[in-house]
Parts: C-alpha cells; structure tokens; sequence
C-alpha cells in the first residue's frame, strides 16, 4: 500500500473508531451500529447529534492537522502554538467532549505550569491528539522532538511522555514495515524502550530536573517493559477505576490485533469516556496495514472532510504547503454578534457566513457556513447579552 494511502487510512479510521466510541459514551448499550443519539454537554444544553458524529478526540487531531507548519529547508513538520491557542477559543463553542487540560491550559497560560494537574496527571486525556504530528514527519527524531513539546504543552508526567514516544513508534513501525505480530512488534518497543534516555528528550523544564524527576521517569519505563511483557503474553487486564495513558495505549494495541483477526473490541472494564481514544487508536492502527474497507466506514458524519484533512497532511508531509506562521488578528471577530446572513473573512475559519442565529434561555447559537465545512456555535448566555 503506498505511503499516503496508510496516512489516509490512518487518518479516517481513527475518525470512525472515535465515532464509535463516542456514541456508546452517550448510549445505555454497546452498539456497533451507528444511530442518532443526544449529547449533554451541561445540564442546560443537550444536543441531538447525526449518526456517526465523532467527538473532541477527532476535534483535537484536526486543530493539530491545521495548525501544522512544513519547513522543508529542516526536513521537519512542526506545530504553529499561537494558532493553536485561537483554534481553542473557537472550539469551545461547537465541541464535543470536554478536554479539560487543554481548555486550562488556554485559561490559565503560563500560570498552568505551576498547576499540580501538569505534573501529576497521568492520563494525558487527548495524547492521540499527536497522531497528524507523526503522519506529517518523515523523520522519526523530527517527529519524536515535537510530539514531546506537545505533549509537555499539557502534561511533564514521566508516564504520559512515554506513552506519546512508544505510539510514536508503533506508527513509523507500522508505516515502515506493515503488519507487525504481536510479539515482533511488543520486542521492538521494548528494545526501543530500553535504549530510550531522558535527557535525550527536549523536556519542557525551566530547571534542571529534580533527583525525583529522573527517578520517576526511570521507574515509567520499567513499569512499561513489565506492562508490554504482559501485553506480549496476552495477560492485559484494565481493573483500574482511573485508567492512564499507559493502560489506554496498550489496550488500543491489544484491539488492533483483535481488529486484524476479525474479532469485536475488548475493552477490559475500561470507563466508557475512554473507550472512544482507545478505539481511534486501535482503528488508526489498522487503517495503516489493512487493506478491508471497513463495511460502515461510509456512515460517520463529514466523511469527505475527514479525507480531505488526510490529503492535506500527505501534502504537508511532502512539503507542498509552504504554510505560514499564523498572525493573531488585532481585534477578535465575535460570530454571536453578527447578523443572520453577514459574510465576513474570519481569521481561522477563513471565508465565513452566518447561516443561522437563535437566542435561547440559556444559550446563543449561532450556525456558519465554510469552505470547509458547516459549524454549530453554542456560547452560553450572559447579563449583556
């Protein structure tokens, strides 16, 4: 299969495994068939969504994928920080799905780093965020220097950064060789694992890191050679009540084996709002080797868009975007304040119309049209409004 068509595949069926899970998040039963279902944001606003609607998981990766930069003269795809930061401005009016750390992070700003969740969080919520990152890169130590500077943007736990480094490798794995056993591919994580050392890794810290830091980060890594030793014998068992990054990755990976010899997902006790990253990684890892078109792949909402960002990160990992530095506008274009019908240049969605206004009790909700799509805006209502 030719490079961009795994990238693609990837792409778009981490798409269909987020949507699946997101719908069994809001649904009583487990369901492989996808159905209309509701969505309650908060107790006020409760969304009737279309089938096959994915959730921030897939959000995330698609405000990564157009906040990439190619600089073709150091052979690297990097991420643009200051278009992030408006992507998530925006995003908070039409997601769905919480992503916390991220929605902090903008709060707060630098203040976040002083924060206990930065350095005590091990769940890294959304670390599959980092998947257009690698897709972009040809370059393994490329791709490896900025997903940790992703990463490190939410989390500095030991544990979360060994996640991101290892799914970084089972990617260029798969990308590189196909199909990978179980137990070849477990060995060449461990190997990979082994020879890994933290102060070869750009880590965001302001100081040199504390005799505790390095133990920690030391005593991760064995934790994940006894976790893959596990996984390797088949032996992987999700009990815990808050699942980490650890437990999620290595049980995507145990479902993409499962996913490859025609069986249904097993997701081990896991809660069911982690089900759907579990199940966008499983699915993206066998978009990569497999050539079976997925029977319903055709039935989540926006597919078409979906394969057009695929597109674009081949385009972009061969350097034929020549993307710009994003510029921050001088003033903010608030959407809920414009007339049903205006037409104005927005500064990331680009060409954009006001489609649709409504005021609500609780909530002004705005619907534009685009280039690239069309976007439900909800912003909850306030004294001035």
């Amino acid at each position: 299969m030719a490079k961009e068509q795994q990238i693609k595949r990837c792409f778009t069926q981490m798409a269909y495994g987020d949507a699946l899970g997101f719908l069994n998040e809001n649904t009583k039963d487990l369901t492989t068939e996808f159905i209309p279902f509701q969505y309650i944001r908060d107790h006020q606003l409760k969304m009737q969504l279309p089938q096959g609607q994915w959730s921030e998981i897939t959000e995330l990766s698609l405000i990564i994928t157009k906040c990439l930069i190619d600089l073709k003269e150091k052979s690297k795809t990097i991420v643009d920080y200051k278009r992030i930061t408006d992507e998530v401005k925006l995003w908070e009016y039409y997601r769905h799905g919480e992503a916390n750390l991220l929605r902090l992070r903008i709060q707060e700003g630098k203040k976040y780093y002083q924060n206990s969740i930065y350095h005590n969080d091990k769940r890294g919520y959304g670390f599959s965020r980092i998947i257009p990152i690698l897709l972009a890169n040809k370059n393994f130590e490329a791709a490896k220097e900025e997903v940790v500077k992703q990463i490190t943007y939410l989390n500095q736990h030991p544990q979360v950064i060994l996640t991101a480094i290892l799914l970084a490798r089972v990617i260029f794995l798969l990308l590189e060789k196909g199909k990978e056993d179980r137990e070849d591919l477990i060995n060449q994580l461990k190997d990979f694992l082994i020879g890994l050392q933290r102060d070869q890794l750009l880590i965001n810290e302001e100081k040199e890191p504390s005799k505790k830091y390095i133990l920690q980060f030391e005593q991760e890594k064995i934790n994940y050679l006894m976790a893959l030793d596990r996984l390797k014998d088949g032996k992987i068992n999700q009990t815990k009540v808050n699942p980490d990054s650890q437990s999620i990755l290595l049980l995507a990976l145990d479902n993409y084996w499962r996913l490859e010899e025609g069986l249904l997902p097993d997701f081990q006790n896991l809660p069911k709002e982690d089900q759907k990253e579990t199940l966008a990684l499983a699915y993206g890892f066998w978009g990569i080797v497999s050539n079976a078109e997925n029977n319903r792949s055709n039935e989540y909402t926006e597919q078409d868009f979906i394969e057009n960002m695929g597109e674009y990160i081949c385009k972009v990992r061969n350097y034929e975007v020549g993307k710009r530095p994003y510029e921050a506008p001088q003033r903010e274009v608030d959407l809920f304040q414009l007339k049903e019908g205006t037409v104005i240049k927005h500064p990331i969605l680009n060409v954009t119309k006001v489609t649709s206004k409504e005021v609500g009790k609780y909530f002004i909700k705005v619907e534009v049209e685009t280039k690239t799509g069309q976007y439900k805006l909800y912003k909850r209502k306030t004294a001035t409004d």
